[in-house]
């Protein structure tokens, strides 16, 4: 991915970051419509989240992540999470090193709208190709890539991402486009 931007050097103890990293973030991401944050979150935080997960969707073979999801797809179900635990957490929701972004692309007083998950089981077919928001003028297609962002999809993996897992497909500059139905 073109559109990547790597905040290691930044602490997490910080209120926020340096104002320079937020605007290139915000350009990078307005320019392609996406953007990969390295080192958004702990290491530790990530593995805490994972483990809380686990333990309550994907315990007994699957069958509490089938009857707490959505199936969104060949043994891929989308989950709304609980906010609770390690997930119910300004680490997790208003992370240091995410905030000022959001903030920047959407206005301080953006909200967030949803908490879920995507589990894609082994042996998964690739998803289909999709847009994670409709468009906002929905008829007046092509009309939107004049504006910035109404909505901003966040992805945080709890697992490595490779040829293995799988990865999250993103097409930079789709935003900028018509889009065929």
């Amino acid at each position: 991915m073109k559109a990547s931007i790597d905040f290691s050097q930044t602490s997490f103890n910080s209120k926020s970051i340096p104002d320079e990293l937020t605007r290139e973030a915000s350009v990078l991401f307005n320019v392609n419509g996406a953007l990969e944050i390295k080192s958004a979150f702990p290491s530790s935080l990530i593995r805490e989240l994972k483990k809380e997960f686990q333990q309550q969707y994907l315990g007994d073979h699957f069958t509490r992540l089938k009857r707490h999801s959505s199936t969104v797809g060949d043994k891929r179900f989308l989950t709304a999470v609980q906010m609770s635990g390690s997930f119910n957490s300004p680490k997790v929701y208003a992370a240091s090193k995410v905030l000022p972004v959001l903030r920047t692309l959407l206005g301080n007083d953006c909200v967030l709208h949803a908490f879920g998950a995507i589990t894609a089981l082994p042996g998964a077919t690739m998803q289909h190709l999709h847009s994670d928001h409709p468009r906002l003028f929905g008829e007046a297609d092509g009309l939107e890539t004049f504006f910035p962002p109404y909505a901003i999809h966040m992805s945080i993996p709890l697992i490595d991402l490779d040829e293995t897992t799988g990865t999250t497909a993103m097409w930079e500059g789709s935003h900028r486009k018509k889009q065929d139905n």
